[in-house]
Order: structure tokens, then C-alpha cells, then sequence
């Protein structure tokens, strides 16, 4: 499939791959950060005029921009320039994901509020519209469906410490003992890891040591009371795996 087209955002004018080179973009520093990055075309701006091209600018398809100042000029100075210039505030390719990602986040900052009660605060924010809407569009608020996030005052005083409430960490134990559930009817031979999953959020366990977390406790006392099939169908796979140290 043929390249989106992205554009300089100081002069508008289509940038055109002129190079290709090792550029380490989010996806080899986060898979391989100690690896040598991969080739990559170099998009530039061809304008002789524009300062994008003066200060030799390069950015990826996906519009990150790397600097590579003539003599002279530093790569902090040429960055803070670049983004003074540029048409979106950032120095993103216009056009590009890394743009409109920014772009949206901006947004969804814009209408981000937060409550403080104590030494807690809670932050209310619009969620993204999604990927079933164009590029240009996805990541910005969608106003219909709003997001809540709790934190609690660090220590010392000088920040806050995000805390997920019962109910949340209660629904993702839940998902995690259905999705393991399945997993060992499939196969549990193969899936014996998914088994002992099933196990230990049964009995209210981590790695067979008691887990005396509030919302662990309560996640077991459900599945217990409203998932008692599933619950003895593991405690009979469990039993014929070899697991009869187990005790219910």
C-alpha cells in the first residue's frame, strides 16, 4: 500500500524521502532499546527557503522528527526552533500519526478536570474516539464516553500515586478466570499455567500463599457463589492434573 503523504509543518510543502538511514523510532526503543535500530526512510522538506530544510530536519513516515543541525547551531536550539515555527506547536509531519495522536491528546487535555478530596484526587477525562474513525479523527474526545482515573497524595507530599477502586480490579479478575477457564477446557495439559490461574483467584492465592488484598477476596467469594459449575470443573481438573495437594 502506497505511503500517506505528510507534510512540513513549518512550510506545508510535501516532504520527499531522500535518504534512508538508522533512526530509532518508539517501536525499536521499547522492543529492542540496546539493539541497533532498523533502516528507515528520511522524509525532508525540499524547499531551499524553509527553515525545516535550512536546519536539516528529517521525520518517518510516521511524522517523528529527528534533528541534524549544521555546525554552529545545537540540536536543542534547532528542535525549540523548529517547533516555534511549525503550523501544529510540536514539529510533527503534518499529515502523519504522531500529529494527530498529539494533536487529540491536546484536546483530551484541554478537558481534562480533577477533583481533590484530601489527600486523594480524582480525574475525569473524555476518552478517544477510536480506530473505527479516520486517522485524522481518532484520537480526539469523544464527549459521549468519558474515562475516571484515582490517585492518592505520594508520601512525601510532592506527587500522587494512581490507585485502581475494588470494583475494577473485581472485573478483571473476573475477565482473567473466564479467559483461563477456557483456556484449560481447551486443552489442560497444555494450559496448566491457566489452570493454577483458576486456582489461586478460587482460593484467593498468589503463587499458593494466601492473598489477603480486599478486592482478591472478593473477586474468590463471587466465584464461588455465582460460578459454582465453572469452580467444580476446575477442582476436577485440577484433581486429575495431579494437583491433589491442593486443598478446597
Amino acid at each position: 500500500m502506497k505511503d500517506k503523504k505528510i507534510y512540513c509543518p513549518c512550510c506545508n510543502s510535501e516532504l520527499v524521502v531522500t535518504h534512508r538511514d538508522r533512526y530509532e523510532d518508539l517501536v525499536d526503543h521499547v522492543s529492542n532499546p540496546n539493539g541497533t535500530p532498523s533502516m528507515k526512510d528520511g522524509y525532508q522538506c525540499i524547499v531551499e527557503s524553509c527553515s525545516a530544510h535550512k536546519l536539516n530536519a528529517t521525520w518517518l513516515q510516521d511524522g517523528e522528527l529527528f534533528m541534524n543541525p549544521p555546525d554552529g547551531i545545537s540540536w536543542s536550539q534547532a528542535h525549540n526552533t523548529l517547533e516555534s515555527l511549525s503550523s501544529n506547536g510540536t514539529g510533527y509531519a503534518l499529515n502523519s500519526f504522531t500529529h494527530y495522536m498529539e494533536e487529540g491528546r491536546a484536546k483530551v487535555k484541554k478537558f481534562t478536570k480533577s477533583i481533590k478530596i484530601f489527600k486523594y484526587k480524582i480525574t475525569f477525562y473524555p476518552a478517544e474516539l477510536g480506530w473505527k474513525y479516520p486517522m485524522n479523527k481518532q484520537f480526539l474526545p469523544n464527549f459521549f464516553h468519558w474515562k475516571v482515573e484515582y490517585w492518592r497524595e505520594s508520601r512525601d507530599g510532592l506527587g500522587y500515586t494512581s490507585i485502581y477502586p475494588d470494583y475494577r480490579m473485581i472485573k478483571h479478575c473476573i475477565r482473567k478466570f473466564k479467559t483461563s477457564y477456557n483456556s484449560v477446557l481447551y486443552n489442560p495439559v497444555e494450559n496448566r499455567n491457566s489452570l493454577k490461574d483458576c486456582i489461586d483467584l478460587i482460593k484467593a492465592e498468589q503463587y499458593g500463599h494466601p492473598d489477603d488484598r480486599r478486592y482478591v477476596k472478593i473477586t474468590s467469594w463471587i466465584l464461588n457463589i455465582f460460578y459454582k459449575e465453572r469452580v467444580s470443573n476446575i477442582k476436577i481438573i485440577a484433581y486429575a492434573q495431579g494437583l491433589t495437594k491442593i486443598a478446597w
